[in-house]
């Protein structure tokens, strides 16, 4: 159970603590951005972002945005993605993600209960 005065999980009663996830569809994948980003031999993987839709001043590349691994984006993907501009949303720094369509809006206030 989500405990307001320390804003974090706790058990309840010594039992494990039901948990709430929203899954959101934000990576490159076939569909979007036509590759996959890798998962080590670890379990651990690096986040590719989207494509950028539109005409952007980022100037931003997957050849130059390093992920977590320490290499750069484009080590992951095909040569012709080099010097696309990635899309970088959600923002992990800031722990923020913007979507304002409606049909996402909805999915915030039963993942806050």
């Amino acid at each position: 159970m989500w405990d307001r005065t320390t804003n974090h999980w706790g058990a309840n009663d010594g039992e494990t603590a039901a948990r709430k996830a929203l899954l959101l569809r934000v990576g490159m994948d076939r569909g979007a951005g036509g590759a996959l980003g890798p998962i080590f031999d670890d379990g651990t993987f690096e986040y590719i972002p989207i494509p950028e839709s539109e005409e952007t001043l980022n100037e931003r590349t997957y050849a130059t945005l390093v992920g977590s691994h320490g290499l750069p984006l484009a080590k992951f993907l095909p040569r012709r993605l080099a010097r696309v501009h990635p899309h970088v949303d959600p923002d992990f720094t800031s722990m923020t993600y913007g979507d304002a369509l409606p049909r996402k809006r909805h999915q915030r206030r039963p993942a806050a209960q």
